[in-house]
């Protein structure tokens, strides 16, 4: 399966983890990312990251570079879902026929109307929706993770 992962808030790649301290929703959205990969899927993602790279299986292009032709899902990520970029993005992969998923907030903005899943979160404070968006993505990948080999044991 195709799928492209969309963010607008600031530069960050799949590495960027491992360089320097990032907000808890952005490193699940790499986590999340890098899950999706592992179980096979290919998997881009459109953000402010300053150049083209691949990191453990994910594509990261800047949102200046051409889209993928070819999208079966896309993941969107807008705490109003009022992003500029992020709208016209799901616009142009609606019109291809994509799925579209968007995690949002406050009023689910053009999300809404836009994806065939909306995720909103009812509430104005972006620390309170982000944090939200965290416990969906970590959920998500639990469930993922459950469907392949365990990375670890506790016992």
């Amino acid at each position: 399966m195709n799928i492209t992962m969309i963010d607008d808030s600031y530069a960050f790649d799949g590495a960027t983890p491992g360089l320097r301290a990032l907000g808890g929703a952005e490193k699940a959205f790499v986590h999340l990312s890098s899950a999706l990969a592992v179980r096979g899927h290919s998997v881009t993602v459109i953000n402010r990251c300053e150049y083209q790279s691949c990191v453990e299986g994910v594509l990261w292009v800047p949102f200046n570079t051409p889209r993928p032709p070819d999208n079966d899902v896309i993941i969107a990520f807008s705490g109003s879902g009022k992003s500029k970029n992020v709208v016209k993005a799901l616009e142009l992969a609606k019109e291809s026929g994509a799925y579209l998923i968007g995690f949002t907030g406050m009023s689910g903005g053009d999300f809404i109307e836009i994806c065939d899943i909306c995720i909103k979160i009812p509430s104005t404070n972006m620390l309170t929706i982000e944090s939200f968006h965290l416990m969906l993505c970590h959920i998500i990948i639990s469930c993922i993770r459950e469907k392949g080999t365990p990375e670890f044991s506790y016992e």
